[in-house]
């Protein structure tokens, strides 16, 4: 076991394709090459301007997380994989939230959560929690998604991973550790 030396943030917008990406992709694999040398922090930052649902995705995911991390992480998986089912055929913002809300639902079934207390969360939209989230990407003068911060390295869109990989090892050689061999 090795401890966690560093933390990375990682803001994210749940409608963006390339934060789909880098999170199906980057994510998983960093986590396995270091394994336990870094920790992701996730903050939202849904760009509303240009995702007309990505505020209302990381309400729900917050709403699940308040009952369970595991649930969070697996509706914001499953959001990610899957913008093409929620944006629709028509792409209307009502079909989309009605699609948000229908995963959150069967999300909670399946994990047994409280239903009545996340139909409150979902009916309360309650965005204060995601707006404390964009304020700080927004005094870290970060104005898209994705964005990362490696021991205050800023890494800016959708990156190749070896190259953030570069900036983890060399946080990795400023504390003293040799990272993994490649």
């Amino acid at each position: 076991f090795r401890r966690v030396l560093f933390r990375s943030i990682s803001f994210d917008d749940l409608e963006c394709p390339f934060c789909s990406r880098m999170h199906q992709t980057l994510f998983p694999a960093t986590l396995e090459r270091y394994k336990g040398m870094v920790r992701f922090i996730y903050m939202d930052n849904p760009l509303e301007a240009i995702h007309p649902w990505a505020m209302q995705a990381a309400v729900n995911a917050n709403c699940l997380g308040a009952q369970s991390s595991p649930e969070y992480w697996t509706y914001v998986d499953y959001v990610h994989s899957h913008g093409q089912e929620i944006n629709g055929e028509d792409r209307t913002q009502a079909k989309s939230f009605d699609a948000l809300n229908r995963i959150a639902h069967q999300q909670a079934t399946l994990d047994k959560l409280d239903s009545t207390a996340l139909d409150a969360c979902l009916a309360r939209q309650d965005e204060s929690q995601v707006r404390n989230s964009m304020k700080i990407a927004e005094s870290l003068k970060i104005e898209g998604a994705p964005a990362l911060s490696v021991e205050g390295e800023r890494i800016s869109g959708a990156v190749p991973q070896d190259q953030v990989w570069l900036v983890i090892d060399r946080a990795l050689r400023a504390a003293g550790v040799e990272p993994p061999a490649a």
